[in-house]
């Protein structure tokens, strides 16, 4: 006699499968009461062959470790996470006082920590260096032609840009051309500033510094300087 499958004695006996997802997955508990269900339904006359249950018991132990590993993955997952979380935010208050490198295409002129520095790196071959700043409208507001220079790392005081200027947030913009005459192409490459770290918050997305009226997440800060 064919030995019936779980899912048909469970058919037959009316098993129910209260704890199934909502996709209609089976779990572990679902499996043990479809696998009772099936030995207590059996024909006591002709009783399902040994072989096949012990084959069936061993999926669900199987069914089990698996469902546990899982669990204890999804539970280091969140373990790790939170690890992370707290040294970012003791990292965070190690800052405090600080001058640090954050990734950031606005300046700050005025207020308790006016931003000083920009930097950003000219790719290789170098160009025609200008920076730039502009105004919440977008207009030009200053402008300091460094002329020639190398590619890699360029460093700027922002002093004699930001002298005179009414206090608030400046877009900083590097201009890099390359080339003569109609092949002369203008680069935009990003903007590093530094920024004195005057204070620590906590959200729920982690630690954030502020320097005056600017606020930062700790992913954003690249370096810390070494003199302050």
């Amino acid at each position: 006699m064919t030995v019936p499958s779980i899912g048909s004695t469970a058919a037959a006996s009316g098993a129910t499968t209260s704890s199934a997802t909502s996709k209609g997955m089976l779990g572990k508990d679902d499996f043990m009461k479809l696998l009772v269900a099936q030995m207590q339904h059996q024909d006591p006359m002709n009783p399902s062959d040994s072989s096949q249950m012990a084959a069936q018991l061993a999926q669900f132990s199987s069914l089990e470790q698996l469902t546990n590993i899982s669990q204890q993955m999804a539970s280091q997952a969140a373990d790790s996470a939170t690890l992370v979380n707290t040294v970012n935010n003791s990292s965070a208050i190690g800052l405090l006082g600080k001058t640090v490198s954050v990734l950031d295409d606005t300046v700050q002129v005025g207020g308790t920590s006016p931003t000083r520095t920009a930097s950003t790196t000219v790719g290789a071959g170098g160009g025609d260096f200008t920076v730039r700043l502009e105004d919440a409208n977008g207009f030009t507001v200053a402008t300091n032609h460094m002329g020639r220079v190398s590619g890699g790392q360029q460093n700027v005081s922002l002093d004699s840009l930001t002298s005179g200027l009414p206090e608030g947030n400046y877009k900083v913009v590097f201009d890099v051309t390359n080339g003569v005459g109609s092949t002369r192409t203008i680069a935009h490459p990003t903007s590093t500033v530094a920024a004195h770290v005057d204070g620590i918050g906590f959200g729920t997305n982690g630690a954030v510094v502020t320097s005056g009226s600017k606020k930062y997440t700790i992913g954003q800060v690249l370096s810390v300087n070494a003199t302050n």
